[in-house]
């Protein structure tokens, strides 16, 4: 199986599992928006649970899918599949630099030098994955948050959308693509198989 199918086998075995409501974000978003398939280079797939929402651990285990914590999200992987060791320190780094987006280089290597032997994980996940990131409703700015924001409009209507076979949630036309505007830029049409989003 290629990377594409990999993602298609976890992801049509994991939305069994969720309780809740969901969305497809990040560059699956913007490869189903876009092409109306993932992106041919991507090797991964977002998924953004709304408050109250969770996933069924036991069926995960029954669909032999397992869940790993992880820096800033939660990671979904098949066992099965290759695993592929990661530079810890590097990961820990990277984790920081969204935590601290107005941090320069050599005060987050400071930073992560000073927790990292508490906060550094060996990850056991295999490649590819699905990462899973919980948002939570902040009344005081009416939005939805994580490292990105969505608000009320944008998550309000969310639509099925079938890929590949699987029915998932996506916003609706309009809040896809405010939302990938401020992911990706104005251009987030065009496609760069060179982009490396945080």
């Amino acid at each position: 199986m290629n990377t594409k199918e990999k993602l298609y086998s976890i992801l049509s075995r994991l939305i069994k599992c969720i309780e809740g409501d969901y969305f497809i974000g990040d560059g699956a978003l913007l490869g189903i928006h876009r092409e109306e398939d993932l992106i041919s280079y991507d090797n991964d797939i977002d998924i953004y649970l709304l408050q109250g929402t969770k996933i069924n651990y036991k069926q995960l285990q029954e669909e032999n899918l397992l869940s790993e914590d992880y820096y800033l999200n939660e990671k979904i992987y098949d066992p099965s599949y290759e695993y592929i060791k990661k530079n810890s320190w590097l990961e820990c780094l990277r984790a920081l630099r969204v935590l601290e987006p107005n941090k320069n280089r050599p005060d987050l290597i400071s930073l992560a030098t000073c927790f990292y032997n508490d906060a550094k994980i060996q990850n056991k996940h295999t490649e590819p994955n699905i990462d899973i990131f919980y948002i939570k409703h902040n009344n005081t700015i009416e939005n939805w948050e994580n490292m990105i924001y969505f608000n009320d409009n944008e998550l309000s209507n969310l639509e099925t959308f079938n890929l590949k076979g699987i029915d998932v949630k996506i916003p609706n036309k309009d809040a896809r693509e405010n939302i990938l505007k401020r992911q990706y830029g104005l251009d987030f049409m065009i496609p760069d198989p060179h982009f490396r989003y945080l």
